[in-house]
């Protein structure tokens, strides 16, 4: 499943607050992050060897494309265009704003 930590893409689900057709909110929160810098921060430490936690580099600065919005609508467990897979070591850490789709 693909999510903006707090902002969850779910298409389905009545709990939507940031989806596909209404981006207008994470456009604000994108430009107070540009201008003030991250107002949370997320971190992965792995405890085993582990390839599970896909990015997609530079999603934190842009809204998603018209593909992107249809593949989660179609299905949330398929890679999206441009996304990479982390791979983290045991003891290994991450750090990511939650406006990166992850």
């Amino acid at each position: 499943m693909w999510s903006r930590t707090s902002l969850v893409v779910y298409v389905a689900e009545a709990t939507t607050l940031i989806g596909p057709g209404e981006p207008a909110p994470l456009r604000g929160m994108i430009s107070n992050m540009e201008h003030h810098g991250p107002s949370y921060l997320q971190w992965n430490i792995a405890l085993y060897d582990d390839n599970v936690l896909w990015i997609v580099p530079g999603s934190h600065r842009q809204t998603n494309t018209d593909q992107v919005n249809h593949q989660l609508a179609e299905d949330l467990s398929v890679p999206l265009p441009g996304s990479i897979p982390v791979e983290l070591k045991a003891g290994d850490g991450v750090v990511y704003t939650h406006l990166l789709l992850h």
